[in-house]
């Protein structure tokens, strides 16, 4: 996001003082002021969608999904140590409804195996889901990339420190954190090759038929479909859609969306 970066840096020049004021919200959008991260269902963006269609060419087995957090109520303090949670990170896998769960099962372990190491080396309390919770009984809106990658069958790891507003604040130690953990997850993939090549094969397309009786909601179903290039047939009140098995939950989750 070019555009958010400018308006970012033109805004840290005026205030690059870290304080819980300077999260520069407006930086997060792109030229139509438009938050990517919201984008993943509908499309809507020429980046969204050049993202989009270089993540459907390559088929990745596994993305990290980088980020760092906001935190306000006077954040941060003048000395991060100075809080009962120090200098927090987060971390979170996939557990969201609909996931399947081989997907969900790889993500688990990896969270769960460079949070330790992380944790020791850096002296930072991560808190692993700390933003999303358990598992519920609900589909979550896939607009965001995590919840759409993890639904469309392709394990992913959200990695996360609190650092919107902290300026230069500990800069060096939160990209020596996020470079940490790209290493621990490629050696915790290199591990796991096996896993990852059953669930290529496992991975083969299946067909569902979804009963949509409203116009409304057919047409908004189907141009759903259409736009992440899911093949489907209608027939009727019936929409036969076929898909990847892993990516089945993604479909169920679109649907939901249309049916609330």
């Amino acid at each position: 996001n070019p555009d958010g970066a400018a308006r970012y840096e033109q805004n840290w020049l005026k205030h690059p003082e870290p304080s819980w004021k300077n999260n520069f919200e407006k930086a997060r959008l792109n030229a139509n002021d438009v938050d990517l991260n919201r984008d993943w269902l509908e499309l809507t963006q020429r980046e969204t969608q050049a993202i989009h269609k270089f993540i459907r060419t390559i088929h990745p087995e596994f993305v990290m999904d980088l980020h760092e957090y906001y935190w306000k109520d006077g954040y941060p303090p003048e000395i991060p140590t100075a809080d009962e949670d120090g200098f927090m990170a987060t971390m979170t896998d996939c557990p969201f409804f609909g996931v399947h769960e081989q997907v969900a099962l790889i993500c688990r372990e990896l969270m769960e195996e460079i949070s330790p190491p992380l944790e020791n080396e850096f002296n930072w309390k991560i808190k692993l889901r700390h933003f999303i919770g358990e598992k519920r009984n609900t589909y979550s809106t896939p607009s965001y990339l995590g919840i759409y990658l993890a639904l469309s069958g392709i394990p992913k790891l959200l990695v996360e420190t609190w650092g919107v507003g902290c300026s230069t604040l500990l800069l060096k130690e939160r990209i020596a954190f996020h470079t940490r953990a790209i290493r621990l997850s490629i050696d915790g993939v290199s591990k796991r090759l096996s896993f990852f090549q059953k669930m290529k094969q496992m991975n083969s397309m299946i067909e569902r038929n979804f009963l949509v009786t409203e116009e409304a909601k057919a047409k908004r179903f189907t141009a759903l479909l259409k736009k992440q290039g899911i093949h489907f047939t209608v027939d009727g009140t019936s929409i036969r859609v076929k898909v990847l098995k892993l990516q089945m939950g993604f479909v169920e989750a679109i649907f939901n969306e249309i049916n609330n």
